[in-house]
């Protein structure tokens, strides 16, 4: 890794404020990382970049990625979301989040990926729905299914829908945008006195998240990922906007989610000896603890994080 002066950088959401670098990040490694386990090719996302910070906010204790703007493009997320399980049917945050939804309500969905949360809400409550959504493909999915979407970002939209809507909801969404800041801005904007912000993201206190050392690790990496949400950077969050906070949802260890946990954990229990863990993986010794874990997986944090506010 080539020795390079750390930068001094600023939080998002205190631009006067200088950020806690936690961690560097050779940006080959990323790029290797994507190429291997996903044949995508992001170099183009790193050019000029030698290196990647994790970075921390001192007041609200968010994580996040520098440089700014590493976002995945239109092309990144084509390419990706030809994998089947980019966007699954069935989303536990979906289910949690139910309650909240009313008849004659106003909702609009920032990222709504090809329409699985309003095909789920419609048959259930009488709603009027806006999404938001820049993935093409996924568009012309959820047109196939008979649910519109606009091709619009949120800021764009936010300036001539001012206290418009009831809900603002956002699924898996907010970890891929560095202009983190200006989201939460124009997602309080647009929401009428006491309208609801639901927030659902990857859960970074999650053992297998936070310090994972299987493959998929590249996926909480850029361009994928740029933000990197706990509950404790959420609540802060909120309480910079004057939100008020009505409930945070963790999810429990689900089942998908079973063998990378297991694969952390027989990782740290034999020093990421790659020699033991292919021969673990290779004679299937791992599935043996697959119905214990899942067994024990209400005590286990899971993938997800819900968080609930209220505009005062």
């Amino acid at each position: 890794m080539k020795t390079i002066n750390k930068p001094i950088v600023n939080s998002p959401f205190h631009p006067t404020r200088e950020a806690n670098i936690i961690s560097v990040i050779d940006s080959e490694k990323i790029i290797d990382g994507y190429k291997k386990t996903y044949h995508l090719d992001v170099s183009e996302t790193y050019q000029n970049i030698d290196q990647v910070y994790i970075c921390q906010c001192p007041v609200t204790f968010f994580k996040f990625y520098y440089p700014f703007h590493l976002d995945g493009n239109a092309s990144f997320y084509k390419q990706i979301s030809l994998n089947e399980w980019y966007y699954t049917t069935d989303r536990w945050e979906h289910d949690k989040v139910m309650s909240y939804f009313k008849n004659d309500q106003l909702i609009l969905e920032i990222g709504s990926g090809d329409g699985i949360f309003i095909e789920k809400i419609k048959t259930l409550k009488n709603l009027k729905y806006v999404g938001l959504e820049l993935n093409e493909r996924a568009i012309e999915k959820a047109n196939l299914k008979k649910v519109h979407l606009l091709n619009e970002t949120l800021h764009a939209h936010s300036k001539y829908n001012e206290e418009k809507y009831d809900v603002v909801c956002s699924f898996q969404v907010l970890e891929h945008l560095s202009d983190i800041n200006q989201i939460f801005e124009d997602s309080i904007k647009i929401l009428n006195k006491n309208g609801k912000l639901i927030v659902a993201v990857p859960n970074n206190d999650a053992i297998f998240i936070k310090n994972n050392l299987h493959e998929s690790k590249v996926l909480n990496m850029p361009p994928h990922h740029v933000n990197l949400f706990t509950e404790k950077s959420l609540i802060e969050i909120g309480n910079l906007y004057s939100l008020k906070l009505v409930e945070i949802i963790k999810e429990p260890l689900q089942k998908n989610h079973v063998d990378v946990y297991l694969f952390n954990i027989v990782a740290n229990l034999t020093s990421e000896c790659s020699i033991l863990l292919r021969i673990i993986w290779k004679l299937n010794i791992h599935k043996l603890f697959r119905p214990l874990v899942f067994a024990l997986k209400n005590r286990i944090i899971g993938h997800t994080i819900i968080a609930i506010f209220e505009k005062k």
